[in-house]
């Protein structure tokens, strides 16, 4: 979810840029496919219905996990595959989980304890739920940490709440996909970062909100994934649209996929794509179906 600020920027051209060769739509959730209210409206869901109908399957390309995405579209049809948790994992309709990394368990401890060390209010991503200190888990603390307003309605409605986060990484059989941290001070922000990657080296640290990081494992993150599955698959990812709007996006972005930057994207997206495209708020894939038919 990238903050909606209003820029003046030309998306990049490609000469061999041809919507009618897409066959499959990998999409963001959160500022992209969702609505500023973090629901999926009917409009997007029947699109992707009808967009299947005509051979355009969808790939929902998320740093939530699992279980955060709406219902309604783990129904959905139209939804061939979900790669979860920024890249760490990815469900597929006929076959459930085909793939899911997480960090070694000493390892997983050790980046706890460092986030731990900073004003940070910490989630723990394991088997597709994100894990929260029951002590932190209300509206005060969520102000207190200056986590986006758009997005504690969500934190309340999907986060699990547990007695100790520190507990979990005592447990052999605990496996963490993905750290997401919500910073109190921007300069901890900054210098956390640094640290993380100086000592934790090949770790993947992207963003989505106005002060979080999300840790990945070595080599995990949306772009890397999405190519994994395309070649999997035997699917030429020159044959997929990417859309997004926020800083997790821009590995996928950085792919050959052919790249939708919603108009409420940030910069860096921006400036990655082949075209810039309506709203979160506009039902994008009502635009795609228009754009590839």
């Amino acid at each position: 979810m990238a903050m909606k600020t209003k820029v003046n920027i030309t998306a990049r051209s490609n000469t061999e840029f041809n919507p009618s060769t897409v066959k499959y739509i990998a999409t963001d959730l959160d500022g992209t496919l969702l609505s500023s209210d973090t629901n999926i409206s009917k409009k997007n869901l029947e699109a992707i219905e009808r967009l299947s109908s005509k051979q355009i399957s969808t790939i929902l390309l998320t740093g939530r996990t699992l279980y955060e995405v709406p219902e309604k579209l783990r129904n959905a049809g139209g939804v061939k595959y979900i790669v979860f948790s920024d890249g760490a994992g990815i469900w597929s309709r006929e076959d459930g989980i085909i793939k899911y990394e997480y960090f070694p368990l000493d390892t997983a401890r050790e980046i706890f304890n460092a986030l731990s060390q900073y004003e940070t209010f910490i989630e723990v991503y394991s088997g597709g739920k994100p894990l929260v200190e029951s002590k932190k888990f209300n509206s005060e603390q969520f102000n207190y940490y200056h986590i986006d307003s758009d997005f504690i309605p969500e934190i309340f409605k999907s986060r699990c709440a547990v007695e100790s986060l520190a507990a979990l990484f005592d447990d052999k059989s605990h496996k963490t996909e993905l750290f997401d941290v919500f910073f109190k001070y921007e300069t901890e922000r900054t210098e956390c970062e640094k640290r993380l990657k100086a000592v934790f080296g090949g770790i993947c640290i992207t963003s989505s909100m106005t002060n979080n990081l999300e840790i990945c494992p070595p080599g995990v993150n949306k772009g890397a994934t999405l190519t994994q599955l395309c070649g999997e698959l035997g699917i030429d990812i020159r044959n997929v649209a990417v859309a997004g709007d926020s800083p997790n996006d821009i590995s996928a972005f950085k792919t050959q996929a052919k790249k939708y930057a919603v108009s409420n994207a940030c910069c860096e997206v921006k400036y990655l794509a082949d075209k810039i495209i309506c709203s979160n708020d506009e039902n994008i894939m009502c635009y795609f179906e228009k754009e590839f038919a």
